[in-house]
This record gives structure tokens, C-alpha cells and sequence, in this order.
């Protein structure tokens, strides 16, 4: 039988170790957006939202959304993530998106 990766899936991998991923952003999202002026991004899959805060210290109005609860929870919690973005200008939420147009969507 497959294995579901569904909500429990994630939020019981994420449970598993303090960090999943190296908490450093996608070196190739950051060749990509590099050079582009700052808009609205969605990051898809965010997990513990080193990508969403990478882009928001860079002036982005960054949105992270995850299936996992836990990832999102742990991402909210990251110092770098409260010195790199303004109240309101980045949030995550497994059932949450930005409203209007998108600069840039990441996945």
C-alpha cells in the first residue's frame, strides 16, 4: 500500500526531529529572485518557512502555507522571522492565501 502523505503524515514527520530542513534558504530560489523587484510571493510547501523568510527580509510581502500545522507553528516561532518581516506582512496557515495579485510563487 502507498503511503499517504496527508496532514497527520507531516505534522507526525515534523514532530519527529527539532528541524527538518537546514533552516537555509533554496539557493535556487535565491539565484532566481535575486534580482527581482519585491512583490507579493506565495510560498507552497513552506515547511518551517526559511524560503518565505528569506524573501521577506529582502522586502517581499511573503505568505507561507504548509499542510502541516507543526512546520507552520515552527516556522511563526523562528527569531529571524519576527526581525525580517512586519506584523501583517507574512503569515502562514495550512488554509490561508494572499488575496490579489502575485509576484512570484514558489514551490
Amino acid at each position: 500500500m502507498a503511503e499517504r502523505f496527508d496532514r497527520a503524515f507531516w505534522d507526525d514527520r515534523y514532530r519527529s526531529r527539532s528541524a527538518l530542513w537546514s533552516g537555509s534558504p533554496n539557493r535556487h530560489l535565491m539565484a532566481e529572485a535575486e534580482d527581482l523587484v519585491p512583490g507579493t510571493a506565495l510560498d507552497v510547501g513552506a515547511g518551517e518557512g526559511a524560503d518565505a523568510i528569506w524573501l521577506a527580509g529582502r522586502g517581499w510581502r511573503a505568505t507561507a502555507v504548509d499542510i502541516s500545522g507543526v512546520a507552520l507553528e515552527r516556522a511563526a516561532r523562528t527569531p529571524r522571522r519576527q526581525a525580517t518581516t512586519s506584523p501583517g506582512a507574512s503569515r502562514g496557515s495550512s488554509e490561508t492565501s494572499p488575496h490579489g495579485n502575485l509576484s512570484l510563487i514558489h514551490i
